[in-house]
């Protein structure tokens, strides 16, 4: 007999989606990370809620190489920072992004 049961394995699923959008919605009350995202979003021509921290540029976001290299361009003269152009090659999801700029803008 099958009843409503909740608290199984796709409650703790959606729960933990649940949870994770709204820790990135609180990285998005950081306007560095919303320029960060905005930006991304408008040069990989995609939706901000599909730059999860965990999405691939390439698999996921169908960036490329030009795409990839033009984000850095537009961040650090955004963003008025200097030497994301020399991480892309370690750029592979959007958390990497973000934590060269983190690391860049707190260097700068």
């Amino acid at each position: 007999m099958s009843g409503g049961l909740s608290g199984g394995p796709e409650d703790g699923t959606a729960q933990a989606q649940e949870a994770g959008s709204r820790a990135d919605s609180r990285l998005d009350d950081d306007p560095v990370i919303a320029k960060v995202k905005m930006i991304m979003a408008d040069v990989l021509e995609c939706t901000a809620a599909a730059l999860r921290p965990d999405a691939d540029l390439f698999d996921d976001l169908g960036a490329d190489e030009e795409s990839i290299a033009n984000v850095a361009t537009l961040l650090e003269m955004e963003l008025d920072i200097d030497g994301l152009y020399e991480d892309v090659d370690y750029w592979a999801t959007v958390d990497d992004v973000l934590d060269s700029v983190r690391e860049q803008a707190s260097s700068s």
